[in-house]
Formats: C-alpha cells, structure tokens, sequence
C-alpha cells in the first residue's frame, strides 16, 4: 500500500460483519481486522454501552453504563475487590459527598477490633490549622427535638471489662510551653428572651452503681479564675453523744478514707439531734479520721442530743 493512499469509510462485507471488514479504498487492499468476534462486531455497528460491555466481558467488571470522567452517575454502588480501597484519592481542596442523602450507613453489621478496624476510621495527618471534622446546619429548618449529632448505643454489653458509646482522647507532646490543650469544648451562647440555655445534661441510671460524672484525673474549676476541686469524699456514721453538760463538749469520730489534715469539711447534722442551745462542727483531726464536735452552749441545762446519722465531706484542693 503507497504512502498516499487514503482511507475513507469501512467498507463493510458479508451481511454486517460476519467474517472481516476491508479499510481502504474498496481495491481489494489486505484487510486491517480479520475475523473480528461477533460482540466487537455488534459494538462497531451499534456502539452502545451494553455491547462495548459485551465486547469486553472477559476483561471488565459491573454492568450498566460506560462511565467517563466528569460527573458520572452511578446506579447501585462501587465494590472493592480488595481489603482496602481509596474511594477518594484527590488532590482537591474541597470534596462534596452525598447529595441529598437521608440515610447514611457506614460499616458492616459485626465489625470487631481496634479504632483502626472500625466501621468508620478517618485520619488527618498534619492538619495544622482549621478543623478535621466539621458538622454544622441551619437551625431555623430544625424542630423541636431535633439533634445536630446523635450517638446511640443499644443491645447488650460485654460480660465484663467497659464500653463507651464515645470516647475523645487528647495526647502527645506540647511543642510549646505556653499552649493551652483542651480535650473537649461544649458550649452554648444562644439568645433569646425567655429561653433557657444549657451547656451539658448528664443522666446515668439503671445500674446497681449509676454516675453521671466521673473526674479521676485533675480538678474541676467552677467560674472563672476559680479555684480546683481535686476531690470530693464523703462518709456517714451513726453517732451518740450522750449527755454534755453545760459549757461542755463532746467528740465523736467518723472515719473517711482519704482524707488530709487541713481539708475543708463540711458536716451535715440530723435535725433531730440538734438541742435549743447546742452547736455542731467537724474538722480532720489526723489522716482518715474526721473528728465531730457537740459543744453545749447552754449556761445551765446539760443535753444529750439523740442517735442520728451524720455526713461529713470532704473537699480537696
């Protein structure tokens, strides 16, 4: 065949390509393609998603349409054929995900093993400014009930250890000495005339020992520039003080294990032990021990305040 020689339409033979097709000038030049498969030959007279797919069956995977770059749609869902699977791999700044889904379901019925294992695991390396997770919406559009975030955990728990329905871990190393690290922020600046705001609601119940908040590393700063709560104990004891004569005292002990000398006590006296002219107070008298006082302030009558119970606690700064 000489350089010039120009190619024009195929030239399709035998009743639509049931044995070759001759590219050329029709001069009876060797044929290019030689008995092509019957499906690439259907594609060729019909260039359709289904028979391109048909074509290449051997060699492709899924069925529908032939999918392109830009915007392509997708009827059903994209299957991995391996472990793991970089959905999005994108250089892109900004990745808008899931239209005007409803209903969002993320991870397999039984998933077992470590965070990294889980349902969902997302990772931000060096994110140095800004956020990694950001929810937010318009709350004009909400009702009443309505909750932005919503974690629930049902059905039943491990036969011993403990489980989290969530858990914020804040660790490493400060790279600056002036920093400030907080593990988590809630608050709640919302306006209105009448309105109630509250920052955090805590309900515990239903287990044979049930607390809403459990501190045990650190202090509890109320106000600002207040001073730390390092611990709260707290123990109650049945006391008689007999009688005490007037001007006189009378000194009983409750033990608290943990307690410190110099500790704030705070004494809670029943009220019917309490005479017209008698005062109570306590104080820790050495480690474990808190000593309560009945001082008669009578100038006269002796008392005997009666049996009651009594709590003391102790505040830790």
């Amino acid at each position: 065949m000489s350089a010039d020689t120009r190619y024009n339409e195929s030239s399709l033979i035998d009743n639509g390509l049931t044995t070759q097709a001759l590219f050329g000038g029709g001069l009876g030049l060797p044929p290019v393609w030689t008995t092509l498969g019957a499906n690439v030959k259907a594609w060729l007279v019909t260039p359709t998603s289904a028979n391109l797919l048909s074509a290449v069956a051997t060699t492709s995977t899924g069925t529908g349409a032939l999918v392109f770059a830009t915007s392509p749609t997708f009827t059903t869902s994209i299957i991995a054929g391996s472990p793991t699977m970089a959905l999005l791999n994108t250089t892109a700044t900004t990745v808008n995900a899931f239209g005007a889904a409803t209903n969002i379901v993320m991870g397999g019925a039984t998933t077992t093993g470590t965070t990294t294992t889980s349902g969902l695991a997302m990772t931000f390396n060096s994110l140095t400014y800004g956020t990694g997770v950001y929810i937010t919406t318009n709350a004009a559009s909400m009702s009443s009930g309505a909750k932005l975030l919503d974690i629930v955990m049902t059905g039943n728990g491990p036969g011993s250890g403990s489980m989290s329905a969530a858990n914020v871990t804040l660790s490493g190393t400060n790279s600056f000495s002036s920093i400030t690290t907080t593990g988590q922020t809630i608050s709640n600046t919302r306006t209105g005339t009448s309105s109630t705001n509250i920052a955090l609601t805590l309900t515990a119940s239903g287990g044979s020992t049930s607390t809403a908040l459990n501190v045990t590393a650190g202090g509890v700063v109320i106000g600002t520039s207040g001073t730390a709560i390092l611990k709260v104990l707290s123990a109650t004891a049945t006391l008689d003080f007999g009688s005490t004569a007037a001007g006189a005292v009378s000194d009983l002990t409750i033990t608290v294990t943990g307690a410190a000398l110099n500790d704030v006590v705070i004494l809670g006296a029943p009220n019917g032990s309490v005479p017209a002219a008698g005062t109570f107070f306590a104080w820790v008298s050495a480690t474990n021990t808190v000593k309560v006082r009945f001082a008669n302030n009578a100038l006269v009558t002796s008392y005997d305040p009666a049996s009651g119970t009594y709590r003391v606690t102790v505040i830790q700064h």
